[in-house]
């Protein structure tokens, strides 16, 4: 029989039709979701840019796009990762932004994209890629006419000519500008190579950065040199010097990047490691903003009746332990400097007993009482290692892992006793939980279990398929505990004594699952380099979750349920999730 070539090919209908499907799928990761269904917050105390218009104000950040409503006086949910047309937009860390209110467009420059924002479709998308040389800085953004302008200096001008010279730049920066032109709707820029100067741009950026004059700041308020700054009345224990800077109570200085005049009579600055401040003209106060977690590693999470707490490896100057309120919109923060007894803001879990809050940290244990006061507790008060990795309340019960082994505290007297061992077992406690009668404890080796008010720790054997091996975090629902270990996940019903378990290679495309959290319906598996799985129970269903949906990165290293929202600690930030939307069928 002889073949015509063309029946090796598709028909063009099939390929249409393929086509079709695959832009269906491609889709379907962020039609499923609603504005407002993945929110996410990283450290965002790092402002460059202010720009606004109209009714809102936004503010660049390490962290990703803070706005706020100026009428209303109200702080939108941040934006670290954006909803995008056919997926979620990764924001980077923006530099500079621009508001063009006649199109009603937000361009974003990071350190290699072009972004925008359709503000009434609140849709991101990416404009450009690699537009400008790697060794090059976005510094002005510029809208005029039928086009919208973008100048790059080389990094090195930037550092030279704009940072050692804050707040006003030193007019050398113009010495090697590139200036690209695009279409003021769509972007497609283009190298401007005889660029012109002409008065219809509006310039955000270095040209902005110009003088204030008294008449500027309504006639309330002296404007002072060098950069023409108003007076201003700082929250207390704070300073700010008319260059700018922002002085903390610790005499950190944190100096202006940009300011900007609203048509409220409100001053805002950049303040770069501080957050933003807002000044009220009329009356020369201030208010100071900082939001998301000091830190972006969020490895243990805690809901509170009042607030949502998180730590992780975040350890040094202007980092430490997260508070956020139940609407996250107000932050704080615990450094080292807070207390001569905390010793690092490294947390591997924090717990609540006794109306105390715990800290499991890098180097002891540390108690807080709300009210600032501090209680320490190392080996001297018999903790087997002060490497705390384990926390889990029982009752009048206080139990504790650490890099040796475990150890229990009592309500009575706050005394800590050590678990005994006869072997190494027991050493580097990973996870502890109660479930039932019984009390469940991780460790490098395996399972191991002890029934409750007993000190008698047995080993306990694995699902078949699961070996001996480390298991890396515990969930409990109901009569069920859930555990994960590198090669799976495995579930025993404490009540039935039968066990199940299911290997990553087969289910979790050959990641290493890390975390887990039981519900009554679904069980959330957290992986090291895939976002997130969700279990539906009887029906044997794996469903994934990752960046592609909106999770700040696919290495999750907790999961904790809060009502409707799942909150996701990752290497790189916080994810809140909406996971039980009626409207949504996933």
């Amino acid at each position: 029989m002889k073949f015509h070539p063309s029946s090796l090919c598709p028909h063009p209908l099939l390929i249409c039709i393929a086509l079709l499907m695959a832009a269906s799928s491609i889709a379907s990761a962020q039609n499923l979701y609603d504005f407002g269904d993945w929110i996410s917050y990283r450290d965002t105390r790092g402002v460059r840019s202010i720009d606004g218009g109209g009714q809102e104000i936004f503010f660049a950040t390490s962290g990703g796009i803070l706005s706020y409503h100026l009428l209303k006086n109200f702080w939108y949910d941040p934006m670290a990762v954006g909803y995008g047309l056919t997926e979620a937009v990764d924001l980077g860390d923006p530099v500079l932004l621009f508001l063009d209110t006649e199109t009603g467009l937000l361009w974003v420059a990071n350190r290699t994209e072009v972004l925008q924002f359709n503000l009434r479709q609140e849709r991101w998308k990416r404009v450009e890629q690699h537009l400008w040389p790697q060794s090059e800085r976005v510094v002005n953004f510029g809208a005029g006419g039928d086009h919208v302008y973008i100048e790059t200096i080389p990094e090195y001008d930037y550092d030279r000519w704009v940072l050692n010279y804050k707040p006003l730049p030193h007019p050398l920066w113009q010495d090697d500008v590139t200036r690209y032109v695009g279409d003021r709707d769509h972007g497609g820029f283009m190298r401007d190579m005889n660029p012109a100067e002409t008065e219809d741009i509006r310039w955000r950026g270095v040209r902005s950065m110009q003088p204030l004059v008294t008449a500027q700041l309504g006639h309330t308020t002296i404007a002072h040199p060098p950069a023409g700054f108003p007076t201003v009345t700082t929250p207390h224990g704070w300073l700010w010097q008319f260059d700018g800077n922002l002085i903390d109570p610790r005499l950190r200085p944190y100096p202006i990047m940009d300011w900007y005049l609203d048509s409220y009579n409100r001053f805002w600055t950049a303040q770069w490691g501080a957050g933003i401040l807002k000044v009220n003209l009329m009356n020369t106060s201030s208010e100071l903003i900082m939001q998301g977690p000091a830190g972006n590693d969020i490895r243990t999470i805690l809901v509170t009746e009042d607030a949502i707490w998180m730590g992780g490896a975040n350890n040094g100057d202007g980092l430490g332990i997260s508070r956020a309120d139940r609407s996250y919109k107000s932050w704080s923060f615990i450094e080292n400097r807070d207390s001569q007894r905390i010793r690092t803001t490294e947390v591997n879990e924090i717990a609540e007993w006794q109306n105390l809050l715990w800290f499991a940290t890098e180097d002891g244990l540390l108690s807080y009482d709300k009210k600032n006061k501090w209680g320490l507790y190392v080996v001297q008060d018999n903790l087997y290692h002060n490497r705390v990795t384990a926390l889990e309340p029982v009752g009048d019960e206080l139990w504790i892992g650490t890099e040796d082994g475990l150890c229990v505290m009592n309500a009575e007297i706050f005394r800590i006793d050590r678990i005994p061992q006869d072997g190494l077992e027991m050493y580097g406690v990973t996870d502890i939980v109660a479930c039932g009668d019984s009390i469940y404890v991780g460790s490098p080796v395996g399972l191991f279990a002890a029934a409750k008010g007993s000190r008698a720790f047995v080993f306990g054997s694995l699902d078949p398929g699961l070996i001996a091996e480390e298991v890396s975090d515990i969930s409990v629902f109901e009569n069920e505990h859930w555990l994960v270990t590198e090669r799976g996940v495995m579930k025993y019903d404490h009540t039935r004594r039968k066990s199940d378990s299911w290997l990553a290679t087969v289910w979790m495309k050959h990641t290493h699952p890390t975390c887990v959290c039981a519900m009554e319906k679904y069980v959330w598996v957290g992986t090291k380099d895939d976002g997130f799985y969700r279990y539906k129970k009887g029906s044997n269903e794996w469903l994934n979750y990752n960046t592609a949906d909106g999770l700040l990165s696919n290495h999750v290293q907790t999961i904790e349920q809060d009502g409707d929202d799942l909150l996701i600690g990752t290497d790189e930030g916080l994810t809140r999730f909406y996971w039980n939307r009626p409207s949504r069928n996933k």
